[in-house]
């Protein structure tokens, strides 16, 4: 009512940072005192038409790096409750809530995430907003943690096989990476000796290392114990050994 309308605007910013100096700001700190004052956690902007809200995401994104309290970590937390962000869908939506990420083109099975809900439509001009908001920006290697190598077991063999392609060829630049090191252990993707089939694939921390001569004689003609075909050969070795290949028996 009349005496919420002014109470926002006789409301000055007193947290320390907390300044207006921009029209982002000053629409930050209305929406934050327009929230408190009606006992709302998110707005809803229906009444907003879609491109108002373009325009808003656009305003905000290009003054956030000038701003006083749209880039306190108050004003951010407002933001990120604005449904003024724009997923590959087209839809508009907040992003208080839940897991979203940014793809640029061009990286590697990004074309994967097209079924992913949380992925916010790519903006170069857009990237330096979306890291302060923490909206995290996608590589390779996040992409095959994430949504390649815990699928691996349910996929075609075409894809499966170009996705440990690309994965061997990089491994000298993705090795680094802990989350997907994490994914591939845990991860169905190895051909054992004696079985066959997608149903029998294996993660590495289910085989033993065939190299380790002790091994190799406790589990001779055992099927199921080792890696087999490709994966036996030294390139594949290698790779499984830093990914929880066992060379020895708990």
């Amino acid at each position: 009512g009349a005496g919420c309308v002014a109470a926002v605007h006789a409301t000055t910013p007193t947290a320390p940072g907390a300044s207006l100096r921009t029209a982002a700001d000053t629409i930050a700190w209305k929406t934050q005192q327009i929230r408190v004052c009606l006992g709302l956690e998110r707005p809803t902007f229906t009444l907003l038409s879609a491109d108002i809200r373009e325009r808003l995401f656009l305003l905000l994104a290009s003054q956030h790096a000038a701003g006083g309290f749209a880039a306190s970590g108050e004003g951010l937390e407002v933001i990120r409750s604005l449904p003024v962000f724009t997923t590959v869908a087209g839809d508009k939506t907040d992003i208080a809530a839940g897991d979203f990420v940014t793809c640029p083109p061009g990286v590697a099975f990004a074309e994967t995430l097209s079924r992913f809900g949380g992925l916010l439509e790519y903006r170069d001009s857009a990237r330096d907003f979306y890291a302060a908001l923490g909206v995290p920006e996608l590589v390779d290697a996040d992409v095959l943690a994430r949504f390649i190598v815990p699928s691996l077991a349910r996929m075609a063999l075409p894809g499966r096989t170009a996705a440990l392609t690309y994965l061997q060829r990089h491994w000298p630049r993705l090795r680094d990476n802990a989350p997907l090191r994490a994914a591939l252990k845990v991860a169905r993707f190895v051909d054992a000796n004696g079985e066959a089939g997608a149903a029998t694939l294996k993660s590495p921390g289910e085989l033993y290392d065939p190299e380790v001569e002790l091994l190799a004689a406790v589990f001779r003609g055992q099927a199921g114990a080792f890696p087999a075909g490709a994966w036996s050969q030294p390139a594949w070795l290698a790779l499984l050994r830093e990914v929880g290949l066992r060379s020895t028996v708990d």
